[in-house]
């Protein structure tokens, strides 16, 4: 969440505040973020279409569970379904 948040936004919180949040010190958050980074060989970029790939995935595991909701459309494919402008 960490690198998504700070690879997205232009303005973040340091990583003091996550680590407490977190319930971690500082150190390892530190630690982890740059394992993580190495593990992605410091390339956050995702393919559009990979992306897609898992999303799909993910919003049909989560529509076959009968307690949860089926994930939200993008406004602009709830536009083309309901043919609302």
């Amino acid at each position: 969440m960490l690198i998504s948040i700070k690879f997205n936004d232009d303005q973040y919180f340091d990583n003091a505040f996550y680590a407490k949040v977190g319930g971690v010190t500082c150190r390892e958050l530190n630690k982890l973020e740059r394992e993580i980074l190495g593990l992605l060989d410091f390339d956050l970029a995702v393919d559009p279409e990979l992306y897609q790939k898992y999303k799909l995935t993910i919003c049909d595991l989560r529509a076959s569970a009968s307690t949860i909701s089926p994930c939200p459309m993008p406004m602009a494919a709830a536009e083309t379904v309901t043919g609302a402008n």
